[in-house]
C-alpha cells in the first residue's frame, strides 16, 4: 500500500525521492525544486482538512443517532 502511496505522491508532488518512515509515521520528500515543497504542503493541508471533516461527520452522525434513540424512547414510552 505504501509503495503505491509513495509512487502517487511522488508523481503529484514532482519530487525526486519519497519514502515512508514508519517509525516516525511521516513521508520523507527529497527534491531540488521549491515547487515540490509547496505542493507537498498543499497535499498535507488537504489531508488534514479531509481528516477534520471526517471527524466532524462522525460526531454529527453519533449525535443524530443519540437524538433518534431518544425520540424512539419518547415515542414508545409516551
Amino acid at each position: 500500500m505504501f509503495k503505491m502511496l509513495t509512487r502517487n505522491s511522488k508523481k503529484a508532488i514532482g519530487a525526486g525521492y519519497i519514502s515512508y518512515n514508519a517509525e516516525k509515521c511521516v513521508l520523507v520528500v527529497i527534491s531540488r525544486c521549491e515547487t515540490s515543497r509547496r505542493r507537498a504542503a498543499l497535499l498535507q493541508d488537504m489531508h488534514f482538512r479531509s481528516l477534520s471533516q471526517k471527524v466532524l461527520l462522525l460526531k454529527r452522525t453519533e449525535e443524530a443517532a443519540r437524538q433518534l434513540e431518544s425520540t424512539k424512547l419518547a415515542t414508545i414510552g409516551g
